[in-house]
């Protein structure tokens, strides 16, 4: 098994064990120190991923920037190796997608270049700005010709893995945010 496959797994079962209370009020840290960072960034689009399974919560991301009246992208999965995003309103109408994650439904494709801030979910991540995903690309791929977006990944602070497991076609990230910092 593959250096990767194997922190996966470790991190997922590790994620799975997160108490709520411990979700939650990480979440709430984690969402004002993104929120300080931004104001000193400045951005007019954000495309920020929804929620599941003990990742960092993003639905109050989601409705601050919507008040906020900033562009607003969720992703959709358009076949099993792409996915595109979305543009969405506080009406918009969303849907399981085959790995029970929301998605929203009739809603305008944004081209991913032109978004300005992209938060990522990740598993694990390390002091490079490098991540771990859930293992299909979705985001390495939309991202490897994109070079003008801010990337962002948000996680808990027991998800850091204090080894380089970089992969030729991973993307590093700009920040990445914890309860307790900001890697830059």
């Amino acid at each position: 098994m593959r250096k990767k496959e194997i922190l996966r797994k470790k991190l997922k079962n590790l994620r799975s064990k997160l108490a709520s209370s411990y979700v939650t009020s990480n979440s709430s840290k984690i969402f004002n120190t993104l929120k300080n960072l931004l104001n000193q960034l400045g951005f007019d689009s954000i495309a920020v991923y929804k929620s599941y399974n003990n990742e960092v919560l993003t639905n109050d991301i989601i409705s601050y920037y919507l008040s906020m009246n900033k562009v607003v992208c969720l992703p959709v999965l358009k076949d099993l190796d792409n996915m595109e995003f979305h543009q969405v309103n506080v009406r918009s109408k969303m849907k399981l997608n085959k790995y029970n994650i929301s998605e929203p439904i009739h809603c305008a494709k944004i081209d991913t270049n032109k978004i300005d801030i992209f938060i990522i979910p990740c598993l694990g991540f390390n002091k490079n700005l490098y991540r771990i995903g859930m293992g299909k690309g979705y985001y390495d791929k939309i991202l490897e010709n994109n070079e003008s977006s801010t990337l962002i990944s948000l996680a808990f602070e027991n998800q850091f893995i204090d080894e380089d497991f970089k992969e030729i076609h991973d993307i590093r990230m700009n920040y990445i945010i914890t309860e307790n910092s900001i890697l830059s």
